[in-house]
């Protein structure tokens, strides 16, 4: 059923409203194709990532580890799930943390020839908090975004990095359209707490959940 729009909007709007509409009907049908299309263990699979993400979202550690462990072990340890790498890492299960975004950044990258930078930088926080040998943090494949790419100079060392990374913790949200506040502060955060400098990760942390809440419909808003 289409939205009825207000005497105010432009006749144009109008037209966008049912658009954005419509796209979203066709998402869902597309979804719905999708789970009808699975057998009974690519269903078990998907609730369980899907209940784990949930359990994630509200700081429940143990019970989403617990659900994407089932996911992984029903994928026969196949499936690309990096939210379990996040679950070991803030249960401090840095080994296994480690282990789990390594394996998930060579998943990603070779299914999607994409830069994993977000595994690539906690398996490094992860090692560098155990002071054991430290993964590649910057992929073969560029990186596109800006913040994910100046901390990726960051962690391997590149001296420029860190003015750029400031510079765009420094970005107004209101025009910040690629959330580069956003993520520039919390990756700022992972590499001071990969240092032990927990007040300066803290700050930046909260800087990053700060501009995320400017943002409610974010995907970090709600994770």
């Amino acid at each position: 059923r289409k939205r009825t729009a207000p005497t105010h909007v432009p006749a144009e709007q109008t037209v966008n409203v049912d658009d954005e509409e419509e796209e979203v009907q066709s998402l869902a049908e597309l979804e719905m194709e999708r789970w009808n299309s699975m057998d009974a263990t690519e269903k078990e699979i998907l609730s369980k990532s899907n209940a784990g993400s949930a359990y994630l979202r509200t700081g429940q550690l143990e019970d989403a580890l617990a659900c994407f462990d089932v996911a992984q072990d029903l994928s026969k340890n196949t499936r690309y799930e990096w939210h379990r790498g996040l679950c070991l890492y803030y249960l401090d299960r840095l080994p296994e943390a480690r282990d789990d975004f390594i394996e998930n950044a060579e998943r990603f990258e070779k299914r999607f020839s994409e830069p994993a930078t977000e595994e690539r930088l906690f398996a490094v926080a992860a090692a560098r908090r155990l002071g054991a040998a430290e993964p590649e943090a910057i992929s073969e494949y560029r990186e596109s975004r800006p913040a994910l790419r100046a901390a990726a100079d960051l962690f391997a060392g590149t001296q420029e990095a860190a003015a750029t990374l400031k510079q765009l913790c420094g970005v107004d949200d209101a025009s910040d359209k690629l959330r580069r506040r956003l993520f520039a502060h919390f990756y700022a955060g992972l590499f001071h707490e990969a240092r032990g400098d927990d007040d300066r990760a803290r700050a930046h942390v909260a800087l990053a959940w700060r501009s995320a809440a400017a943002s409610p419909d974010d995907d970090f808003a709600s994770a």
